[in-house]
């Protein structure tokens, strides 16, 4: 656009209806673009977008905003100068806290990569930079890191919707005083009958020897447990004579990181099972999985209902069930009559 000497930032607001009604150009002398904006919680906006540097590089620029457009403050970010020093924002968004959190690009021509850039709203000069360079080993994360670089940026869950889905509250759901106070009592009941055990390394259980702590019991019994720690994406859990091992060199405060589960024993069932083109008959095991879907916006909830299911099959031998780390297939319910 116009204004301030070259090409610049051009914001323009609109009513509903779409007719105009102002028109602000934003930037310096350079040459300045935008890419993304915000409305803030104060009435005004945020601008990110990229700036032509004296030596013909790009700075990403930030721009602070009044409600009326008028330009409050500008920020550049730059990792090094000159012509190929590329930095460019792609995205910005307000984060739940009211600051800012902006995603782009970063590096000298033609190899780049992906920076994170937080700025506090009332502390202009402060900014966190997160760049990972070392992380795109192979072309499928180079692709993904492209992928990112071409998409908007939002804020990941807070952090009680991040920690539901972690091992640790699957295991405390499993203690009818807990999993009553989200539903009715029979409901409970029933849900429980449904329910593996799962315990803390250290919680004291009822055996067929009397009380012990749980990692005490499974170590002289590990074939009809699992030891699984607080990830998720199969590959990190722990079978049979693997356990005792893992227990003998768990740290006493990396205990809280790990949950024993009661290893369940499915059906077994004939499946064919496709991996890289090539079928193969096999004796197999299905888990069935509901999903839901679950949307809040900072604590109060907005959605959450019942999406569907998945199943996955895996061969008999196999322990692990991770699809996306190879270990199983996705799979599809076929209902039978009975004659």
């Amino acid at each position: 656009s116009f204004g301030n000497g070259n090409d610049d930032v051009y914001l323009i607001r609109t009513d509903g209806e779409g007719d105009l009604l102002w028109e602000k150009p934003c930037g310096q002398i350079q040459a300045d673009g935008g890419s993304s904006v915000q409305e803030t919680p104060d009435g005004g906006f945020v601008l990110a977008g990229v700036l032509t540097t004296d030596e013909g590089g790009f700075d990403a620029c930030v721009i602070k905003t009044d409600a009326d457009g008028d330009s409050v403050w500008t920020k550049l970010y730059y990792s090094a100068e000159g012509w190929d020093n590329w930095d460019i924002a792609f995205s910005i968004q307000v984060t739940s806290d009211n600051d800012y959190v902006v995603t782009g690009l970063t590096g000298l021509y033609p190899e780049f990569d992906v920076f994170i850039l937080k700025l506090f709203s009332d502390l202009e000069n402060n900014f966190v930079v997160i760049d990972v360079p070392g992380d795109y080993l192979t072309i499928q994360a180079v692709k993904g890191r492209q992928l990112i670089e071409a998409s908007s940026t939002i804020q990941v869950p807070d952090l009680p919707m991040q920690l539901a889905g972690m091992k640790k509250i699957q295991q405390v759901l499993t203690r009818p005083e807990i999993l009553s106070s989200f539903i009715s009592a029979e409901i409970s009941q029933r849900l429980l009958k449904t329910f593996a055990k799962m315990h803390t390394l250290d919680e004291i259980i009822e055996t067929p020897e009397g009380e012990m702590p749980a990692a005490e019991w499974v170590s002289g019994n590990p074939e009809n447990y699992v030891l699984k720690p607080q990830r998720e994406g199969g590959g990190n859990n722990y079978f049979g004579r693997e356990i005792p091992k893992t227990l003998a060199a768990i740290r006493q405060d990396e205990q809280n990181a790990y949950i024993l589960m009661e290893k369940i024993r499915a059906q077994i069932h004939s499946a064919i099972l496709v991996v890289n083109g090539h079928a193969e008959t096999l004796t197999c095991v299905s888990e069935i999985g509901r999903y839901g879907i679950c949307f809040a916006d900072n604590g109060v909830l907005k959605s959450n209902h019942d999406v569907g299911y998945l199943v996955r099959t895996k061969a008999e031998n196999v322990n692990e069930g991770g699809v996306c780390a190879g270990f199983a297939c996705l799979n599809s319910l076929v209902l039978e009559v009975g004659g």
